[in-house]
């Protein structure tokens, strides 16, 4: 290897070591799911709320703003789930019913489930999301590909990386899912699978805020390593 590509993935190494502590602990430890998934949602989220939901139904509205405050406010998952005892309706029952706020309240419900390590019922919950939606539809592919790697189903878990970071081509879901994708491609050992990724990732989309990591996990899958056996 020419010298200057051994400082390289050396300075690599020691950087994403500082930086990664929590992704050698375990494959859901670099998952970002959940809350963090939707905090950068929310903008278009309301906007549903707003000009789809609101008109059709006041009550249900009032009850999904209930679970999310357990949801998002509070993160106090169970009850987001299944109602409080002040006779607040949770998305579980709220996934259910026919308002135009049902697909939200079937979305929310697989946040719900996944940040509870209820994995499978994440799973069912959002492979039943229908709405057609740029952002919130390709969050929930992603999300089950989240729920798969908990379960430690590296093979779905891709398949469901893959499917979200090619539904739609945007900059903010599609790098972030290649991202994931490219880290179970590692952890199933396919480096170069990974490399390829990563590098389509720097080449589409260079002002993308993954890209310094993008650059600094090709550098090692270029020459046969990962962050999981760098410790080793």
């Amino acid at each position: 290897m020419p010298e200057q590509e051994i400082e390289e993935v050396q300075i690599v190494e020691g950087g994403i070591l500082e930086q990664g502590e929590d992704f050698l602990k375990g494959p859901g430890k670099f998952i970002l799911i959940g809350i963090v998934g939707i905090a950068v949602l929310i903008g278009g989220y309301f906007a549903y709320k707003k000009f789809i939901v609101a008109p059709k139904d006041v009550k249900s509205v009032e009850a999904m703003y209930m679970a999310e405050h357990y949801l998002l406010d509070k993160e106090d998952y169970a009850t987001a789930i299944n109602g409080d005892a002040n006779g607040n309706k949770g998305l579980e029952s709220l996934a259910k019913s026919n308002y135009a706020g049902g697909e939200i309240a079937k979305y929310d419900l697989g946040i719900a489930y996944l940040n509870n390590g209820q994995y499978n019922e994440a799973i069912k919950a959002l492979k039943d999301v229908s709405f057609d939606d740029e952002i919130l539809g390709t969050q929930a592919l992603g999300m089950i590909g989240d729920a798969y790697l908990e379960l430690g189903d590296k093979k779905n878990a891709l398949s469901y990386y893959e499917k979200a970071y090619k539904n739609r081509d945007n900059l903010l879901t599609t790098p972030m899912y290649m991202m994931k994708a490219a880290q179970t491609m590692e952890l199933l050992e396919n480096y170069s699978g990974a490399a390829s990724v990563y590098e389509s990732l720097i080449a589409d989309y260079p002002t993308a805020k993954e890209l310094a990591k993008a650059e600094k996990y090709l550098a090692l899958t270029k020459n046969g390593k990962s962050i999981y056996n760098i410790a080793k």
